[in-house]
C-alpha cells in the first residue's frame, strides 16, 4: 500500500462510480463524482438510501466516510468528511479534499470459497463449470470430462488460453474473463481446473474485490 495524491489521477474525473462507506460496520453506498476544486472539495452525488433506516441527511452531516473507487487497474480509496450537503437542485454531498489517497492490492493468497455456475471455452471447445474458489488473480474450477477432446487438450500441459464466463453473486449479468489455464488435475471423474486472469476491466475488478470482502 503505498500513499499518493488525488491529483495524480487523470482518470479521477465526472462519472467515476464511488463506494462511500460512514462506519467499518455501515454498508457501502454507490455514488459517482459530481465535480471537484482541486485541494477544496470534492462533490458527490447523494447515495439512495430510501430503504436503508436510519440514513438521513442529519446522519450523514459532518459525518467521516470511506470513499473507494477504480482507477488504472488498483483500487483506491481516501478518507474525508462530509462539509456540505446540498439539497437544491440536486442532493449532493461536498467532501473534505483528501490529503492522501491510498492503494490497495489483493493478495494472490486472498481466496474465498465460493460454488457458482460457469462456462469455459478453449479454442473451440466448451464445457459447464463450477467455480470453487475466486481471488483477484483467478478462480479454480470444477468440470466433468464428458468431452474426451476437451480432456485431453486440457491435460496436456499446454496451458492454453481460454475465457470464463460466470455471474458475480449478486449480479444476474455474466461476465467473460480472459484466462490461462494454469493447472489442470483429475479428480475421479472431474477435471480440477485452475485458471489466471487476464486483463479485467476496473469495475469488475472491484467487484471481485467486494465479493472477497464480503465473503471472508
Amino acid at each position: 500500500m503505498a500513499d499518493i495524491l488525488l491529483d495524480e489521477y487523470q482518470g479521477f474525473a465526472v462519472g467515476l462510480k464511488l463506494q462511500l462507506q460512514f462506519s467499518t460496520t455501515a454498508p457501502r453506498l454507490s455514488s459517482i463524482v459530481v465535480g471537484y476544486r482541486k485541494g477544496r472539495y470534492v462533490i458527490v452525488a447523494r447515495p439512495k438510501t430510501e430503504k436503508l433506516i436510519g440514513f438521513t441527511d442529519t446522519y450523514f452531516n459532518d459525518a467521516p466516510v470511506i470513499v473507494r473507487f477504480s482507477l488504472e487497474g488498483a483500487v483506491l480509496g481516501f478518507r474525508s468528511q462530509v462539509n456540505y450537503i446540498c439539497k437544491h437542485p440536486d442532493r449532493l454531498f461536498f467532501l473534505q479534499y483528501p490529503a492522501e489517497v491510498e492503494q490497495f492490492s489483493l493478495r494472490s493468497n486472498q481466496r474465498v470459497d465460493c460454488f457458482f455456475p460457469g462456462r469455459l471455452a478453449v479454442d473451440k471447445l466448451a464445457c459447464d463449470i463450477a467455480i470453487l474458489d475466486i481471488s483477484a488473480d483467478g478462480c479454480r474450477g470444477l468440470a466433468n470430462m464428458n468431452d474426451r477432446v476437451l480432456t485431453d487438450h486440457l491435460l496436456s500441459g499446454k496451458q492454453p488460453m481460454a475465457t470464463v464466463c460466470f455471474a458475480l453473486p449478486g449480479s444476474d449479468t455474466p461476465i467473460e474473463f480472459p484466462c490461462s489455464i494454469m493447472r489442470v488435475t483429475k479428480e475421479k471423474q472431474h477435471l480440477m481446473i485452475g485458471m489466471k486472469f487476464g486483463q479485467i476491466i476496473p469495475d469488475v475488478m472491484t467487484g471481485i474485490q467486494h465479493y472477497i470482502e464480503l465473503a471472508e
